[in-house]
C-alpha cells in the first residue's frame, strides 16, 4: 500500500477516505506502529489489491491467491458493466473518489444491495435474540455512525425483512421472515 501510494502527497487522506479512519490512525499504520483491524482491514482489502495479495499470502491461502491471479490475468478478456459504465474486472468503480460516497451505503454497490451485509445480518440475529435492538446497538458494535446504522435498518425495512411496530417512542423492530 505504501509503495503504491507513497509518492502521492495525499496518500494518508486517500487511505483515510477509503477506510473512514482518522489521519492519525492511518499514519500509525503506515509507520508500522499499528495495523488496521476489523472493519478498517476489510475496507482496505476492498480497495487495495496489494493488501489483498499480502493477506492471502500470509494466511497461507495459495489456492485463493492463485485464483486471484488467474482472475486478474483474465480481466482484460471479459468486460463487465456496472452502474451503466463499461468496466474491466478488478477495475476501480467510477465513484471511488466521490467525497459524498459512503462505502457502506448499498446504493453505491449493486452487488452488495442484493445481499444482506454483515451488520444487517447481525441486526436480524440480535432482534431474534433480544427484541428492542436499535440502530445505536449497530453503531456501537461495529463502530459506524448512527446514520450508517439507520441506513442498514432502512434497507432491511425496504427488503421487508423487518418492520417497526408500536408508537414512535415505545415501539420496536420485529423480524418478518426467517
Amino acid at each position: 500500500m505504501k509503495s503504491k501510494l507513497g509518492s502521492d502527497p495525499h496518500s494518508v487522506q486517500i487511505i483515510a477516505n477509503w477506510t473512514g479512519a482518522t489521519e492519525r490512525t492511518v499514519n500509525n499504520w503506515l509507520s508500522g506502529m499499528a495495523g488496521p483491524n476489523g472493519l478498517y482491514l476489510i475496507r482496505l482489502l476492498r480497495k487495495s489489491e496489494a493488501i489483498l495479495e499480502t493477506v492471502l499470502g500470509l494466511a497461507g491461502r495459495a489456492d485463493v491467491l492463485e485464483l486471484f491471479y488467474e482472475l486478474r490475468r483474465d480481466s482484460t478478456k471479459s468486460p463487465i458493466v456496472r452502474n451503466g459504465n463499461l468496466l474491466r474486472r478488478g477495475a476501480p468503480d467510477a465513484n471511488v473518489n466521490d467525497p459524498d460516497r459512503d462505502p457502506d451505503d448499498p446504493k453505491f454497490d449493486p452487488d452488495l444491495a442484493d445481499a444482506i451485509g454483515p451488520r444487517q445480518l447481525w441486526f436480524l440475529q440480535e432482534l431474534r435474540r433480544k427484541p428492542g435492538t436499535t440502530a445505536g446497538d449497530i453503531a456501537v458494535f461495529f463502530g459506524v455512525s448512527l446514520k450508517t446504522a439507520k441506513r442498514d435498518i432502512a434497507s432491511l425495512k425496504q427488503s421487508e425483512l423487518i418492520s417497526y411496530t408500536g408508537s414512535h417512542q415505545k415501539g420496536h423492530y420485529v423480524v418478518l421472515s426467517q
